[in-house]
C-alpha cells in the first residue's frame, strides 16, 4: 500500500501526517464515459486519488503494474477485446488488484457472475449510474 505525506501545523510543530492515496486504473473504450468518471471520482476524493484511463485494453495490459493499482474499473462491452477478456489477462498479471465491472445491466451482470463465480455483488457496477453512487460504490470497494 502507497502512502504520501503532508504536515499539519495546528500547533506550531510539523507534524507528519500519513495520508493513504489510492490508484484506480479505469478501462473504457467510450473516452467520454472515462473521462466524466474519471472527474467525478477525482473531484469527490480530491488528492487521495488518482485515476488513469485507458480507451484500449491493450495499452491498459502493456502498462499495468502488480501492485500499483488498489482498484480496476473495466467496460465489459468494447471492441477489440472485451471485459472478460481483459479480466483474464488481468489475472495473469496479478490475482490480489480487486476488479468491478462495468455493466449496462443486470442481465450483462448475471452472465459475467456465471462466467467467474468468485466475483460478488461488490464487482459490478450497473451503468449509468449516479455520481453519488459510483463514488459510494468505490469507497465500499476500497475500504
Amino acid at each position: 500500500m502507497r502512502e504520501g505525506y503532508g504536515y499539519r501545523f495546528g500547533n506550531g510543530l510539523g507534524q507528519k501526517l500519513v495520508t493513504d492515496t489510492k490508484r484506480i486504473m479505469l478501462i473504457d473504450d467510450n473516452r467520454d464515459v472515462g473521462l466524466s468518471l474519471k472527474i467525478v471520482l477525482e473531484h469527490y476524493y480530491e488528492s487521495s486519488l488518482k485515476v488513469d484511463t485507458f480507451t484500449d485494453p491493450t495499452s491498459a495490459l502493456d502498462n499495468f503494474e502488480t501492485g500499483l493499482y488498489d482498484l480496476v474499473i473495466i467496460d465489459t462491452v468494447m471492441p477489440d477485446m472485451n471485459g472478460f477478456e481483459v479480466y483474464r489477462r488481468l489475472r495473469e498479471l496479478d490475482r490480489e488488484v480487486k476488479v468491478c465491472f462495468l455493466v449496462p445491466g443486470k442481465l450483462y451482470e448475471d452472465a459475467t457472475r456465471r462466467l467467474f463465480p468468485e466475483l460478488d455483488e461488490s464487482s459490478f457496477i450497473q451503468i449509468p449510474i449516479a455520481n453519488e453512487a459510483l463514488v459510494r460504490k468505490v469507497r465500499e470497494v476500497l475500504c
